[in-house]
């Protein structure tokens, strides 16, 4: 289960480093009037944001995998509950 979690965690961040670079913008868009002005955000500020948004996504990846994976763990046990009250046919003679 952690191998799975720990793969979910790092894939999640390669996830989010691919969308948020599509996703994120670099240039600040300011019309004016009639007049347009376009404003480079400084490399810095948009390599954290890209980082910001790689970790979110990161979190909800691993969070999603970890409820799925204690949720596929609990119906398992509670299964195997059930059929440990089912009276087997050699119990009965």
């Amino acid at each position: 289960m952690e191998k799975k979690l720990v793969k979910s965690a790092i894939y999640g961040f390669v996830f989010g480093i691919a969308i948020s670079i599509l996703v994120v913008p670099d240039k600040i868009y300011s019309h004016q009037g009639t007049s347009q002005m376009t404003i480079d955000v400084d490399k810095w500020d948009y390599i954290m944001s890209i980082l910001r948004y790689s970790i979110k996504a990161s979190l909800t990846v691993f969070t999603v995998v970890a409820i799925w994976q204690l949720g596929k763990r609990i119906v398992k046990k509670s299964v195997s509950e059930m059929t440990a009250e089912i009276p087997n046919d050699s119990d009965r003679e």
